[in-house]
């Protein structure tokens, strides 16, 4: 009997202790390993998809959004709410600090828990004011940039210039921020410069070639001052971010500018990229007019090795140099590069390299004119022409899969020309790589034309064009001889709105979700100024067989099954003179 009573004994001394341990652990929010002796159920409620509603979860949330819980409480005994006290911590330095107090938790993800690109611990605490029995439950908050990605819409301001952003966030939303470079606190000088573009894509060598930091990936501004890099994450910028830092010791732009402390200034700039081993590997050219009114087309390859913007891309060798004037508009290829001698009225042919064995000068750095043609094919390079209007690139991948020029004739028409591109330089003129050739009429007005977009589809043979009296034109290339139709009233309002200062399309895979294969117009309202003149809109292609042209829709992630779209469309932007869309990912 005594042998029994011992043992009683012992095991409610060992129960005691147990007790103990756990109250203790509950009293130290500290600890991560506490185990709840009891608990008051935090409900969960779900949507016909299965989708949590409400509860106490972990998330993803957007720096600077409004992070509101009301979580769904059950008591076992049907005890009064009002007999708890309710408190929301979070987790810094080793131990937890209120974050908020009250039954729910409505919050601007900021200081303390709002720098981006982190995750937070949370916990909510119920505690029993009778008892001193706490419940609780832990969740976590990831917290995201904000300007992570979406479309950055480079602003010419009053004086000087600015980045507006339609960020798509993490919940799939689209919002506008104005003046992100002024709102990053971002030290660019832009007081008295006038812009020219913005350019983002995946580059190894972003932000600066010797000092690579962050993501692999650049946003070029283009400007009449400077050609340079801000940070992609948070639009900081360095002097060492300058395209100068990416040229070739004592090459031509070296010796002119760099070592004088000129600034390299970049009318144009292209991007394309080549496959080696499924990797893709980025190439750049720029556009610089020098001093003296000559232009010249510039690369930077960095596969099979790193070379950096040396000689003049026009400029023919190896017979013993012979530079010609290129047209400002050229074709950026898949592996292949375009331009056109204005003097000689000549298409002229570069390829990139693809192996280390001919990464040297006479290989890379020269450009050659194209060989002999075939008769029979749909067109001829070589054709007779007064001088090319535009040359450019139809997006319809993530590298550029045809090419199209637009030439002038003797009787003032222009010829619309169609061709893949060229993995070679004898491929480039074979017949088969001649797509289409369509004649467009004199009265057309191309040719006072400041912008061009060809459908990003092969098989939609549709040209879109904007004159520089802001007449927008729709052109039927299927045949030989184009149907050409004024649609200015599908894209301009009557509201005001009246320049047109963008006009283009972006590469399908960096258009946005939901946004895929999308024509950007921006438009300006001088009577509004250009702090706050701009306006922005996206257009889908309606009818493939038409081309008609519809504004598109942007499906809220607010609303059950895309019930609910909202219109591609944003007023209130500086004046857009260049769009790109950034968002970071693996190709």
């Amino acid at each position: 009997m005594k042998k029994y009573i011992d043992n009683v004994l012992w095991i409610l001394v060992l129960f005691s202790m147990l007790t103990g341990l756990f109250t203790s652990c509950n009293e130290d929010l500290g600890n991560y390993d506490y185990t709840e002796i009891n608990t008051v159920a935090i409900g969960e409620e779900y949507d016909a998809n299965g989708e949590l509603k409400e509860g106490i979860n972990d998330r993803t949330c957007d720096a600077g959004s409004t992070l509101k819980i009301e979580p769904i409480l059950i008591f076992s005994s049907g005890e009064d709410e009002s007999l708890f006290a309710y408190t929301w911590y979070y987790w810094k330095s080793d131990k937890w600090q209120v974050l908020q107090e009250g039954r729910d938790l409505e919050i601007e993800i900021a200081d303390p828990i709002g720098t981006p690109d982190r995750s937070y611990s949370l916990a909510y605490e119920l505690v029993n004011k009778k008892t001193q029995i706490p419940y609780r439950k832990l969740f976590s908050v990831r917290v995201t940039n904000v300007l992570s990605r979406g479309f950055i819409a480079l602003c010419e301001q009053e004086n000087g210039f600015d980045i507006d952003q339609i960020a798509l966030s993490g919940s799939g939303e689209l919002k506008l921020y104005k003046n992100v470079l002024e709102m990053s606190g971002s030290e660019l000088p832009r007081q008295g410069v006038k812009p020219y573009d913005i350019v983002a894509f995946q580059d190894p060598m972003a932000p600066d070639p010797y000092n690579r930091v962050g993501l692999p990936y650049s946003l070029y501004i283009l400007t009449d001052q400077y050609t340079t890099r801000v940070l992609t994450t948070d639009y900081s910028w360095k002097p060492s971010y300058d395209i100068s830092n990416s040229v070739e010791s004592n090459s031509y732009l070296d010796k002119e500018y760099k070592q004088k402390g000129k600034p390299i200034v970049c009318q144009q700039m292209k991007y394309t990229y080549s496959v080696v081993s499924d990797k893709f590997n980025v190439k750049t050219l720029i556009y610089v007019k020098e001093a003296d009114g000559r232009g010249n087309w510039y690369v930077c390859n960095r596969w099979p090795a790193w070379y950096f913007y040396s000689v003049p891309m026009n400029d023919v060798r190896p017979g013993g140099g012979s530079r010609y004037e290129p047209s400002p508009s050229a074709f950026c290829g898949f592996n292949s590069a375009m331009y056109f001698d204005i003097d000689k009225k000549a298409f002229m042919y570069q390829s990139f390299p693809r192996s280390a064995a001919n990464m040297n000068t006479t290989d890379l750095y020269y450009t050659e004119a194209l060989p002999q043609e075939a008769s029979g094919a749909a067109f001829n390079f070589s054709d007779p022409n007064e001088g090319l209007l535009y040359m450019g690139e139809q997006q319809d991948a993530i590298y550029p899969s045809a090419a199209y020029a637009i030439l002038k004739q003797a009787d003032d028409s222009f010829k619309y020309i169609e061709f893949g591109d060229g993995s070679s330089l004898n491929n480039v003129v074979v017949t088969s790589n001649k797509k289409r050739v369509s004649i467009i009429p004199a009265n057309s007005n191309i040719g006072n034309a400041k912008f061009f977009a060809r459908a990003p589809y092969s098989n939609v043979p549709y040209l879109y064009y904007v004159t520089n009296d802001n007449k927008v034109y729709k052109v039927d290339i299927s045949a030989a001889n184009a149907i050409v139709s004024d649609i200015t009233s599908t894209i301009l309002t009557n509201d005001g709105y009246s320049e047109i200062t963008t006009f283009k399309y972006l590469l399908p895979n960096t258009n946005g979700s939901g946004a895929d294969r999308t024509l950007a117009v921006a438009t300006y309202n001088p009577s509004l100024g250009k702090d706050t003149g701009g306006k922005l809109e996206f257009f889908l292609i309606e009818d493939q067989a038409s081309g008609q042209l519809v504004r598109a829709k942007f499906p809220s992630g607010e609303v059950e099954e895309g019930a609910y779209q909202i219109d591609m469309s944003w007023k209130g932007l500086g004046k857009v003179v260049g769009l790109s869309y950034k968002e970071y990912k693996e190709v």
